[in-house]
């Protein structure tokens, strides 16, 4: 059986998940003092919350930033069972153009124990400078080598199919799943909060 993006209905347990981290997502994004605007302009902010319902912690194996950049880093480690946090910010600039850009990324984080099977998390928003612009989130999960030698281009033509909440199971052989969901948190302020997984571990059912 293919592992296949979900319909983006949250069950209970789910919903419990991404609103308990949403509202962590905000007192991080509240409490930081890197997320500044800068000179004249006020720059896009996406403060994030990755719960990991795993007993497993999970690593950051690689970033992917498109358009900003962090203003505090991904969490390097998340324990089983934690929380794993990061702000990241617009931009003034995009490469070598003078152009104000939203906070467009990626990320993505992996088991490192000798436990089988190795499990996989990906995690990508997109939260555009322009308010009439909608925001996106998109996951992933599975095995994390697939996931670590994905290209941008590929993240990318997955997030721009997305909607504001996205949810994954991985039904090949890991069983990893994941959801999350991208919201409004006033002018040019976002939240993303995910929860990371194993389908039948906090969810009988993907």
């Amino acid at each position: 059986m293919a592992s296949v993006q979900q319909p983006q209905v949250f069950n209970d347990k789910q919903k419990a998940a991404i609103e308990k981290a949403m509202q962590d997502a905000q007192n991080v994004l509240s409490n930081n003092d890197n997320a500044k605007a800068d000179g004249q302009y006020q720059l896009v902010a996406v403060g994030g919350v990755m719960e990991n319902d795993l007993h497993r912690p999970i690593r950051l194996m690689k970033t992917h930033s498109a358009k900003g950049q962090f203003v505090t880093n991904p969490s390097g480690t998340i324990g089983g069972e934690a929380l794993g946090v990061f702000v990241h910010q617009g931009a003034t600039s995009h490469g070598h153009l003078p152009l104000v850009v939203g906070s467009k990324c990626a990320i993505i984080y992996a088991t490192f124990d000798k436990m089988a099977p190795a499990l996989g998390y990906l995690l990508a928003w997109d939260k555009p400078d322009d308010s009439n612009q909608v925001n996106k989130v998109y996951v992933e999960a599975g095995d994390p080598y697939k996931l670590e030698k994905m290209e941008w281009s590929e993240i990318e033509k997955k997030l721009d199919a997305s909607t504001d909440k996205s949810r994954y199971y991985d039904n090949n052989a890991t069983f990893a799943a994941a959801v999350a969901e991208i919201k409004d948190n006033g002018n040019k302020r976002a939240l993303v909060a995910a929860t990371f997984y194993q389908a039948g571990i906090i969810d009988p059912k993907p």
